[in-house]
């Protein structure tokens, strides 16, 4: 019942140090719990801001590489940055360089950071050609000036967070009392901001706690009823799957996209709000792997092995002995497998093939599911539309078939070939006209 008066207020300072500049996996992370970025779409823009853009005319990388596990900093970065912190924020502000690399990391590279602390983000956005940033996606012009803009900013003031002061805060415990009944309220009072000038270090569910003195009182707004029970963890989100990959071991800065990827493009597993679920294919699959080759297939290998390899390149390990003793394992569990292992049947329908007279089944691709022969690869029947492309006729036919020749394109441009191509597979260099090439000179 109101009024609540406050009885008692007992406070306990703390600190709260800024996180180290980002790795590869970190910087995956916190795009994902930030920005709403997938690792795929966060290495992509990573790897346009390390590319170079154009800025007052020139062409500049605005973030050192960023496939690493390493924290450390240069001495050419970390001292101008520390003299453009006391410049900018104030003696109080300035912090100090410390190198946090895990022992176990390679450390071939920097940590990931600006190339300068003077590409601020507010002068990027001023100055930068916007254009270095749109790319053709199936000849569809995207923009990603604001999402690559949006990761800089997250890089730009993590990195300077890193050599600024830690916060200081009063961890606060206030007592509030009504009809003799106490109640108690947790929270946080800042003391001094530190890193958190510039840099919102986490998602903080920290209770901000107004500066409340003993005896003031204070009105219920709300009584909320909450039943807590055991719940069981979380599935896992991007975030939280690179992070468990990361602390394992599994894996290297520049496959942990790719890992993700082919979870996805294999129907292992699938997403629900945000989170990943495992499929019928993919539990049958783990647990399949797990029977027949669980002294391969287990974290304590996996990370024995990427430590063997990092040995390797260092000169220590010899390759050839590593992959002997890998394949005298691996080879009776692969025999093993193939006669015993179960295997995922095709669902039935009452349908036949109108190429062969077999069954048809159901069968899945990356694309999803469609009708197929029970007959394959002997049949290679299926319903799966594929949309004909239209190609501009290059005014003759195939020397070899006789079907006219069309206009392609390549990786490397435009060329000629047959229509009937894949049965025939004639190419030809597209040539200029001299005629055309008059006109474009004269022009």
């Amino acid at each position: 019942v109101n009024p609540f008066k406050v009885s008692a207020i007992d406070t306990k300072e703390n600190t709260r140090k800024p996180k180290a500049p980002f790795t590869t996996s970190t910087l995956q992370q916190d795009a994902y719990n930030h920005l709403g970025y997938s690792a795929t779409k966060t290495m992509m823009l990573a790897q346009m801001l390390y590319n170079g853009v154009k800025i007052d005319g020139e062409s500049k990388g605005l973030i050192s590489y960023m496939r690493t596990d390493s924290t450390r900093l240069s001495k050419d970065f970390y001292e101008p940055a520390l003299s453009y912190i006391e410049e900018n924020y104030g003696k109080t502000y300035v912090g100090s360089y410390k190198d946090t690399t895990s022992s176990s990391a390679q450390n071939a590279h920097e940590a990931i950071r600006p190339t300068s602390v003077f590409l601020t983000p507010d002068y990027v956005r001023e100055n930068v050609l916007k254009s270095s940033f749109i790319v053709e996606i199936k000849n569809e012009k995207v923009d990603f000036f604001e999402p690559a803009m949006k990761l800089y900013e997250r890089v730009y003031y993590r990195t300077l967070a890193s050599l600024m002061t830690p916060a200081k805060l009063l961890k606060t415990t206030v007592t509030i009392e009504s009809n003799q009944e106490p109640f108690r309220i947790e929270g946080i009072q800042v003391i001094f901001d530190g890193f958190n000038k510039v840099y919102d270090n986490v998602k903080t569910k920290d209770v901000i706690l107004p500066n409340w003195k003993v005896g003031d009182s204070l009105n219920l707004d709300e009584v909320v009823s909450i039943q807590k029970q055991t719940e069981p963890p979380s599935r896992f989100n991007e975030s939280s799957i690179i992070k468990k990959l990361d602390k394992l071991g599994i894996g290297r800065p520049s496959t942990y996209a790719s890992i993700i990827k082919t979870l996805e493009d294999r129907q292992y597993v699938t997403k629900e709000e945000n989170r990943f679920k495992p499929t019928e294919q993919g539990i049958l699959t783990s647990d399949e792997l797990d029977k027949f080759f669980k002294d391969i297939i287990n974290v304590e290998y996996t990370a024995e092995m990427e430590d063997h390899l990092d040995k390797i390149a260092d000169g220590e390990f010899q390759r050839n002995d590593i992959l002997s003793s890998f394949y005298q394992t691996f080879e009776p569990m692969l025999e093993h497998a193939k006669t015993n292992m179960q295997k995922v049947q095709p669902e039935m329908l009452d349908e036949m093939c109108p190429e062969c007279g077999s069954p048809l089944v159901i069968r899945t691709s990356r694309y999803g599911k469609f009708k197929g022969c029970s007959n394959f690869p002997t049949c290679k029947y299926n319903d799966i539309k594929k949309e004909k492309k239209e190609f501009k006729e290059a005014g003759r036919d195939c020397p070899e078939c006789g079907k006219p020749l069309v206009i392609r394109t390549g990786r490397k441009g435009e060329f000629i070939g047959c229509s009937g191509f894949p049965k025939c597979r004639h190419v030809e260099q597209l040539e200029v006209k001299v005629e055309d090439q008059k006109e474009e000179t004269t022009q």
